[in-house]
């Protein structure tokens, strides 16, 4: 099988930070062990999708984005926990 290190973002997503809704976009990494690029990146969305679940909340006129901007196959995860976990957040509108 073959590993990946994918890189995925995600932009317009709602959570509370103090006592404030406000929408955020993340950052986070996801390393993953498939014999096939589709499905590796199906499953690096799947995991990203179902953290997300537990803590952001959207309506239909705030739609959230997610996209893998770097997808690239790695000879080992080196020290690195498989697949991975949690998100690195900045506010939207910042530099990301």
């Amino acid at each position: 099988m073959k590993k990946y290190k994918i890189l995925v973002k995600g932009n317009n997503y709602k959570t509370v930070v103090g006592s404030r809704a406000r929408e955020f976009g993340f950052h986070t990494t996801r390393f993953i062990e498939s014999d096939s690029d589709i499905a590796a990146k199906e499953m690096a969305l799947e995991l990203v999708k179902e953290e997300l679940e537990q803590i952001v909340f959207n309506n239909q006129a705030g739609s959230p984005v997610i996209e893998i901007p770097q997808f690239i196959e790695v000879e080992s995860f080196g020290d690195h926990d498989v697949p991975g976990s949690g998100l690195t957040w900045h506010m939207e509108g910042s530099r990301d």
